[in-house]
Protein backbone atom coordinates (compact mmCIF):
# COMPACT_ATOMS: atom_id res chain seq x y z
CA UNK A 1 0.00 0.00 0.00
CA UNK A 2 2.91 2.37 0.73
CA UNK A 3 4.32 1.80 -2.75
CA UNK A 4 0.99 2.75 -4.28
CA UNK A 5 0.82 6.02 -2.39
CA UNK A 6 4.42 6.79 -3.29
CA UNK A 7 3.69 6.26 -6.96
CA UNK A 8 0.50 8.29 -6.71
CA UNK A 9 2.30 11.19 -5.03
CA UNK A 10 4.87 11.18 -7.83
CA UNK A 11 2.05 11.19 -10.39
CA UNK A 12 0.37 14.12 -8.61
CA UNK A 13 3.62 16.11 -8.68
CA UNK A 14 4.12 15.35 -12.37
CA UNK A 15 0.53 16.32 -13.13
CA UNK A 16 0.99 19.59 -11.30
CA UNK A 17 4.20 20.35 -13.15
CA UNK A 18 2.67 19.53 -16.52
CA UNK A 19 -0.53 21.45 -15.86
CA UNK A 20 1.03 24.64 -14.52
CA UNK A 21 1.97 27.27 -17.04
CA UNK A 22 2.09 31.04 -17.20
CA UNK A 23 0.17 31.33 -20.48
CA UNK A 24 -2.70 33.79 -20.73
CA UNK A 25 -6.17 32.39 -20.16
CA UNK A 26 -7.32 32.98 -23.74
CA UNK A 27 -5.19 31.32 -26.39
CA UNK A 28 -5.48 29.03 -29.36
CA UNK A 29 -4.98 25.35 -28.65
CA UNK A 30 -1.97 23.95 -30.41
CA UNK A 31 -0.85 20.35 -30.68
CA UNK A 32 1.43 20.61 -27.65
CA UNK A 33 -1.51 21.59 -25.44
CA UNK A 34 -3.52 18.64 -26.70
CA UNK A 35 -0.61 16.29 -25.98
CA UNK A 36 -0.27 17.71 -22.46
CA UNK A 37 -3.96 17.12 -21.83
CA UNK A 38 -3.64 13.55 -23.05
CA UNK A 39 -0.67 13.00 -20.73
CA UNK A 40 -2.60 14.42 -17.77
CA UNK A 41 -5.56 12.20 -18.66
CA UNK A 42 -3.35 9.13 -18.83
CA UNK A 43 -1.75 10.01 -15.48
CA UNK A 44 -5.17 10.36 -13.86
CA UNK A 45 -6.34 7.06 -15.38
CA UNK A 46 -3.22 5.27 -14.12
CA UNK A 47 -3.70 6.77 -10.65
CA UNK A 48 -7.32 5.57 -10.53
CA UNK A 49 -6.26 2.12 -11.75
CA UNK A 50 -3.51 1.86 -9.12
CA UNK A 51 -5.86 2.93 -6.33
CA UNK A 52 -8.48 0.43 -7.46
CA UNK A 53 -5.93 -2.38 -7.65
CA UNK A 54 -4.56 -1.54 -4.20
CA UNK A 55 -8.08 -1.45 -2.77
CA UNK A 56 -9.00 -4.81 -4.33
CA UNK A 57 -5.78 -6.45 -3.10
CA UNK A 58 -6.42 -5.07 0.39
CA UNK A 59 -9.97 -6.46 0.35
CA UNK A 60 -8.75 -9.87 -0.84
CA UNK A 61 -6.12 -9.99 1.90
CA UNK A 62 -8.71 -9.01 4.53
CA UNK A 63 -11.02 -11.74 3.24
CA UNK A 64 -8.21 -14.30 3.44
CA UNK A 65 -7.38 -13.25 7.01
CA UNK A 66 -11.02 -13.59 8.03
CA UNK A 67 -11.29 -16.98 6.34
CA UNK A 68 -8.27 -18.36 8.23
CA UNK A 69 -9.82 -17.68 11.64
Amino acid sequence: MKKTFTILSILVVLTTLIGCSNKPTVYVWNMMDVIKLWVVGIIVAVAILLLTCAWVIDKINAWKRRKRK
